[in-house]
């Protein structure tokens, strides 16, 4: 999981912010803790905050780690901070894996080029790009007779050793940890539902949502899942011109495909699905922005439910949402509040204990966080 993120320098965040996932002393839903780290976060903040910003920020290092899917035009338009006087972007992700601890530092001096790259794990430089000396560069067993025979801006150090090395676990503890972090960024997903299905990380292209859903024998939990929100339809798998769709049938016997007729929040609950369906077993972060814009309350927090129940999946998501910011539902330490280039938990933004009977929203709206610094 990750334990901590720091972004300098990017989009609107000129100075230095500060992520931190540690988890508070609270003996209440427990189920969004993992290894003392806050797996289900709820961010709050004005538009213009840095919401989106932050997921961007923090799914910057799939760009250059992995193969899988970036929308770049979100990045390269003034990808640097417009206010700062140095041209540099840095990023920080401190990731916890058991009792081990691995520090991935980089920076960039535009979307597609590295300046440098450090890993630590546990303390230690295992990767370092400022070093001249080759077998300085990288001491994980198993890059001993590895030539840095590039020179370029646009490949990661990082990424080329993976790609470039058979790393074996069993042979050495930091290859192991080092494989753990690769692996945790494949599967890193942020997506948002404004504005179709646009997303970033854990795959590559795109594929028809209706088809996915059919073709993975998930149309029936499909159906149910809408019944469960209180959208009850009849749905059934039609094959149009080759492809395969979701159809309704009403009482009158007339069909049409759902597609058609779906609200905006039906569209929205519909994509949520699609990713979730992967949340389980091969998500491992997931960054969803607004999500629950077109929902109603009860839904969103349904959801949230639902997805706090998924014990390896690190979730952050963004809202306006207050009704869900309740200690029946989460926690003090599971809700942040970003504002002025900066990102606090509840719990973080007052010295005074709160209670499980205290209504977070109340105090919230009557700004008893506000004007708060750590």
């Amino acid at each position: 999981m990750i334990k901590t993120f720091k972004v300098k320098g990017f989009k609107n965040f000129k100075d230095e912010l500060i992520f931190d996932f540690t988890s508070g002393n609270y003996e209440y839903n427990t189920d969004a803790i993992q290894d003392n780290l806050v797996k289900d976060s709820l961010i709050y903040g004005d538009n213009a905050s840095g919401k989106s910003n932050l997921g961007l920020a923090l799914m910057d290092i799939v760009s250059h780690l992995t193969d899988k899917h970036i929308r770049r035009e979100e990045y390269d338009k003034h990808y640097l901070n417009l206010d700062s006087d140095i041209d540099i972007a840095e990023f920080e992700y401190t990731f916890q894996f058991d009792k081990d601890e691995l520090i991935y530092r980089y920076k960039k001096s535009s979307f597609l080029r590295l300046v440098e790259e450090i890993v630590l794990i546990n303390g230690i430089p295992v990767i370092d790009s400022r070093q001249k000396n080759e077998r300085e560069k990288a001491t994980l067993k198993g890059t001993e007779h590895l030539t840095f025979d590039f020179d370029t801006e646009e490949l990661s150090l990082v990424k080329y050793i993976r790609n470039n090395t058979a790393l074996n676990p069993k042979t050495d503890k930091n290859v192991e940890v080092f494989l753990l972090f690769m692996d945790f960024v494949n599967r890193m997903l942020s997506f948002d539902s404004l504005d179709g299905n646009r997303y970033r990380g854990f795959k590559t292209g795109s594929e028809s949502i209706a088809s996915a859903i059919i073709e993975t024998g998930n149309l029936s939990n499909y159906n149910q899942f809408l019944k469960d929100l209180g959208i009850d339809y009849n749905l059934f798998e039609k094959e149009v011109d080759g492809e395969k769709k979701i159809y309704v049938k009403f009482d009158s016997g007339k069909e049409v495909e759902f597609w058609g007729i779906m609200s905006k929040g039906t569209r929205s609950l519909t994509l949520f699905f699609y990713w979730y369906l992967s949340f389980e077993k091969e998500v491992r972060f997931v960054f969803m922005d607004e999500f629950d814009a077109y929902f109603h309350n009860d839904v969103s927090r349904e959801i949230i439910k639902r997805l706090i129940k998924i014990p390896s999946l690190q979730l952050v998501i963004t809202t306006h949402n207050t009704t869900n910011m309740s200690n029946t539902l989460l926690r003090p330490d599971c809700y942040y509040i970003i504002e002025d280039n900066e990102i606090s938990s509840l719990s973080n933004k007052t010295d005074m204990v709160i209670r499980k009977t205290q209504n977070l929203e109340k105090m919230y709206r009557t700004g008893f966080f506000a004007d708060v610094k750590n």
